[in-house]
């Protein structure tokens, strides 16, 4: 597909073929959502809770401390693209790990409760990182 495609390149396709194409890839993402909130069980995490309290501590607190760290410690920088960085790496657990986690057999209940508990905190968590930021 993708050498069909690269050979048709300098062919300007159709605008209906271009609509439609828009059209089936603009629902990609609400479809991928609906399907991994349909299978995300929420219950209490049992024997769960500990990897969960683990996965939540380094996404939302210690992955951008440590991008702190290296960005500012490291390579001293501490302008926009450095905060940036740390923002984008205190950001909850994606939706796309739950959906890769599940297809790979791996813990779907635990996945599913990283991203809903994850984003949950995050409302909380981003704030403190955008104060933080501005001591950077």
């Amino acid at each position: 597909g993708m050498l069909l495609g690269l050979a048709l390149r300098p062919i300007a396709p159709p605008d209906w073929v271009l609509s439609a194409i828009s059209r089936v890839g603009g629902t990609t993402v609400p479809l991928s959502l609906l399907a991994v909130g349909m299978g995300i069980r929420l219950r209490a995490p049992g024997r769960a809770w500990r990897p969960l309290a683990l996965g939540l501590a380094y996404k939302l607190a210690l992955a951008p401390a440590l991008m702190w760290l290296v960005a500012a410690g490291l390579w001293r920088n501490t302008g926009p693209v450095a905060q940036v960085t740390v923002f984008g790496a205190a950001m909850p657990p994606m939706i796309l790990g739950a959906i890769l986690a599940t297809e790979h057999g791996l813990d779907p209940d635990l996945a599913g409760l990283l991203v809903a508990a994850g984003t949950a905190l995050s409302f909380l968590s981003l704030p403190l990182w955008r104060l933080a930021l501005n001591w950077m």
